[in-house]
């Protein structure tokens, strides 16, 4: 939709050609009761058509300006709202994210012309040009965390998976140590570039563990794997005690199997519930 004053200004241009065209052409073959040829009128009619549209367009940006700070007002609270770390989040959060950076985008196209057209400065352009550079930043900073896959998709017949209960040496992962935040960013290193072409998924699992024997599910998410660092956000369970998490990969070979293997490295929040050999095969 043209905004309404771009329409004023092409109204206004319209209204001036089509004054002196008429003026021009009727102007041979009429004559007014002075004598003088209507043609010679052109430049007054001219003038009075831009000395109008002048002032229209000046009060109607001056006016629009200030509705384009509001629509900032609106643009950055909105932005500044958004949490982009969970990872099932990252695509919706993506797309809003450009959605917003195109308004913000127009709105400093937008506030520039009727600085321009008005002669009155706004506050709101230099914010709106910082904003455009976060959003920018934030797209940049949502696109790196790994896109969120349908396991089910992957492994049509899983029931669940077998493991050992040594950790895995075949990627880098170094367990959270925070225990405060409500969210938290998971690093996987996969360096091998063979290995990356075998891995369906990266894979984790989070369990409260009860006793040695008794666990109660509480997250499971598989993602897309890349080389190089895999970053993963979650929220932090890691609040909590006795909490058991497992991260790693699934292969493409066992596809088909109901118990893939789960090549994978274990982390324990503080606890006395259980020991470092828990969870041998617990995924059964």
């Amino acid at each position: 939709m043209i905004p309404i004053p771009d329409l004023l200004f092409i109204a206004s241009i319209l209204l001036l050609i089509t004054s002196v065209t008429m003026i021009v052409f009727l102007g041979k073959k009429f004559q007014t009761q002075s004598g003088s040829n209507l043609k010679k009128l052109a430049p007054l009619f001219a003038v009075g058509t831009i000395l109008f549209s002048v002032i229209v367009l000046t009060y109607t940006y001056s006016s629009q300006l200030d509705t384009e700070n509001e629509k900032y007002a609106e643009l950055e609270s909105r932005l500044r709202a958004y949490d982009i770390l969970i990872n099932d989040k990252r695509n919706p959060t993506l797309d809003s994210l450009k959605y917003y950076k195109s308004q913000v985008a127009f709105l400093i196209k937008q506030i520039e012309k009727q600085e321009y057209v008005s002669g009155k400065k706004s506050e709101v352009l230099g914010k709106a040009n910082e904003l455009l550079k976060a959003t920018n930043a934030e797209i940049i900073n949502v696109s790196r965390y790994n896109e969120v896959v349908n396991i089910n998709d992957l492994f049509p017949n899983l029931k669940g998976t077998t493991s050992s209960a040594h950790n895995s040496s075949s990627f880098q992962f170094s367990c959270p140590t925070d225990t405060t935040s409500s969210e938290i960013e998971l690093k996987i290193n996969i360096t091998n570039p063979k290995l990356i072409k075998e891995i369906s998924c990266l894979y984790l699992q989070i369990v409260k563990v009860k006793s040695e024997r008794e666990y109660v599910n509480i997250f499971t998410q598989s993602y897309k794997p890349k080389i190089g660092i895999n970053y993963i956000g979650i929220p932090n369970f890691f609040k909590e005690s006795d909490i058991l998490l497992s991260i790693g990969y699934l292969t493409k070979l066992d596809s088909k199997k109901e118990y893939p293997w789960f090549e994978k490295i274990n982390c324990h929040s503080n606890s006395n519930t259980f020991n470092d050999d828990f969870n041998d095969d617990f995924n059964r």
